[in-house]
């Protein structure tokens, strides 16, 4: 039986002083090994982690899930809302767990994209994506306590600090249901990932709206301006500059 010698060639011609001479098709085809996000030990443990925490909590979810609906719709509710504390408690409880799906979704689908992650492990991506995310909040929330205590004096002002929370367990939850119902019936990563953008571009913008309301309440149009860009705009652009330059 004789081999094709354009693609193997003969067993005199195969070695070189010792090295194993292949054509470049075959080195190319080795070379580019396809690893699906699922084989990285690391985030097979964070999909776990993430259900079991969801799972553990909810109960917490099943109470607060009323009133968030009610808060995600009408902008009024969120003040009426706030003034329950096992509300704030258990929200702000599972708001802390959902930052573990978030990142799931965040580093499956690629929407956080550096030039940085290419020099970095595959297997390190996901934890890197989580401390972006955990930097953004921790920025939000000091951004929040750095306000002046004029502001924070206001009527309303701690529930529209607050309106992220609601917002990052509606996100988290919208945005698993989304992928997971995409991925199940065969749409491209990219149609996803597209679909996931648009969904978080609406989520802010619902922020910024409910915000808006709520602080207009107390304040006058250029006041609340002010107060959104001390919540909202400041550390978004802060971290905007921040992942330009990384």
């Amino acid at each position: 039986m004789a081999f094709p010698t354009d693609i193997i060639p003969p067993i005199s011609e195969a070695f070189s002083s010792g090295t194993l001479l292949m054509p470049r098709e075959v080195v190319a085809a080795t070379a580019q090994t396809v690893t699906k996000w699922s084989d990285t030990g690391i985030n097979g443990y964070l999909i776990a982690i993430a259900a079991l925490a969801v799972v553990i909590d909810i109960r917490g979810l099943y109470y607060i899930l009323p009133d968030l609906t009610k808060c995600i719709s009408r902008w009024r509710w969120n003040i009426t809302a706030e003034n329950s504390m096992r509300f704030s408690r258990e929200r702000d409880i599972f708001a802390l767990l959902m930052i573990l799906p978030v990142t799931a979704i965040t580093s499956r689908f690629d929407l956080i994209r550096l030039d940085t992650m290419e020099t970095i492990p595959e297997a390190w991506h996901t934890p890197f994506i989580f401390g972006v995310i955990a930097l953004y909040i921790l920025l939000r929330i000091l951004c929040y306590h750095l306000a002046s205590r004029k502001a924070r004096r206001i009527n309303n002002w701690q529930t529209a600090h607050s309106i992220d929370a609601n917002f990052l367990i509606f996100y988290g939850i919208l945005s698993s249901v989304t992928a997971a119902a995409m991925w199940a019936i065969g749409i491209s990563d990219s149609a996803v990932r597209y679909t996931l953008w648009i969904e978080a571009g609406i989520s802010f913008m619902l922020i910024i709206g409910h915000k808006a309301q709520i602080l207009r309440t107390s304040c006058n149009p250029f006041a609340t301006f002010l107060y959104l860009c001390t919540l909202d705009f400041l550390p978004t652009g802060i971290m905007t500059a921040l992942v330009a330059t990384v």
